[in-house]
């Protein structure tokens, strides 16, 4: 017979609705986040040979977002293996948030799979960590947590609210909400997307949305481009102006007229919200511009890109003239480093900021790796305060090959990580004093 502790936990969150991750603040990099895992070593008394209680995480820093104005919203989806024999049991946490525990089914050995989302809150810099607690040495077989999604909620505080948006530079990067269900579930986003200039950018033909809610009708038209999007919360109603340069006006639920020969009629409807796209070229003949006006009531709000042909990017232009930002991303000569740049100017054009991140592309060693990023650079014209990444790149590192090895930091303080013989990170070493590198 076994016998079963049981320890209690207790999470407190809050949740804060903010405004920052406006128009060409920094990028928020959550890739590290995907794939963040936790094993669990199964337990003696289901075949295993681990009889204690486990505690096992795994963590990872979200980068970027250092110039966004406060907390950082993310959505983040866990699945994993949780025991079917006893409640409550095996605790699933994302900083400390519990997503979800054990059931309570008396199935011995068998496991339960489970998948949720739930929004985490974090501070610039910090880092996702995901725990998985057992409380217990008994029933697991196989069990398991992966962080199989993260995605940033608009921190909006009209976040849900159709015809809210974003326009970000890096390539061009519309973003317009399209409200919530009657569920009060987010619909998603009408995008637009361009590396590269495109004439098909001014047009609703650059212009993508999908959605799997059935309280969502899209309408299109012959050539098969959005033309109206009906949602419990109103209308979207795409009107193309000219070949270079359409509208998309929002209506509300109350606003939105019948629907007549297959459109809905808003002869006479009053909108809410308008955004404009168009090529300021209006004969169409360049179309290395393009102009995003957002009016929502009061004056409106314009955002310009501009090609950059030799730095092959993009230049985002925002509070009239007053910001400039910059990306570019190029490969050095040996075609092994990806380096990106980010610049932000003022309106006398002179820096006021700038960043830079090399990613090395370990390809040619391994096909089915990739990029990493290996070094961040800010200001580096001036202070050059860099830190470094190294990764275990040998296949003589065994399960901790690919994975992150050291950081340095630009104040020379240092973080080396270990991974077991599952692949699973248990250890930090990290400086203490002035110990040098490699300690």
């Amino acid at each position: 017979m076994y016998f079963r502790h049981l320890t209690i936990f207790l999470a407190c969150y809050f949740f804060v609705a903010i405004n920052c991750l406006t128009a060409g603040e920094e990028e928020i990099d959550l890739s590290q986040v995907i794939g963040l895992r936790v094993n669990v070593q199964d337990s003696e008394n289901c075949g295993g040979s681990n009889s204690s209680p486990q505690t096992v995480t795994a963590s990872t820093k979200v980068e970027g977002g250092e110039t966004t104005c406060g907390e950082i919203r993310i959505a983040i989806t866990v699945s994993g293996s949780v025991e079917r024999e006893d409640a409550p049991y095996d605790f699933v946490y994302v900083n400390d948030v519990l997503f979800f525990s054990g059931d309570d089914d008396n199935e011995d050995c068998a496991m339960a799979s489970k998948t949720e989302t739930k929004e985490i809150t974090i501070q610039p810099g910090d880092s996702i960590t995901l725990t998985y607690d057992t409380s217990d040495g008994l029933y697991h077989a196989g069990a398991y947590a992966e962080i199989t999604h993260a995605q940033l909620v608009d921190p909006d505080c009209s976040a849900c609210t159709a015809g809210s948006g974003s326009v970000e530079n890096g390539s061009v990067h519309v973003s317009i909400k399209m409200g919530q269900s009657s569920f009060g579930r987010s619909l998603g986003s009408l995008q637009i997307r361009g590396d590269t200039p495109s004439a098909d950018l001014a047009s609703p033909a650059s212009l993508t949305y999908s959605t799997g809610d059935e309280g969502v009708t899209i309408i299109r038209d012959s050539s098969e481009y959005l033309r109206q999007i009906r949602t419990p919360q109103g209308l979207a109603d795409i009107v193309t102006d000219s070949a270079h340069k359409y509208r998309i006006v929002f209506y509300t639920a109350l606003e939105t007229g019948a629907l007549t020969n297959g459109l809905y009629d808003q002869t006479g409807k009053q909108s809410f919200t308008t955004w404009t796209i168009e090529n300021p070229d209006a004969t169409g003949i360049t179309f290395d511009q393009l102009r995003i006006t957002e009016q929502r009531g009061g004056s409106p709000k314009v955002s310009e890109f501009a090609w950059d042909a030799q730095a092959h990017g993009w230049e985002l232009t925002t509070g009239a003239g007053l910001r400039k930002e910059t990306k570019t991303a190029l490969w050095d000569a040996a075609e092994e480093n990806l380096i990106r740049t980010r610049t932000v100017r003022g309106a006398d054009d002179e820096i006021v900021s700038k960043e830079v991140k090399v990613y090395y592309d370990f390809a040619d060693q391994d096909p089915d790796w990739g990029l990493e990023l290996v070094s961040t650079v800010i200001d580096p014209d001036g202070a050059a305060l860099t830190t470094q990444r190294q990764y275990y790149d040998q296949i003589s590192d065994g399960a901790a090959y690919k994975k992150l090895k050291q950081i340095i930091q630009p104040t020379g303080y240092w973080e080396r990580y270990e991974y077991d013989s599952e692949g699973r990170q248990f250890k930090i070493i990290a400086q203490h004093l002035d110990a040098p590198v490699g300690s």
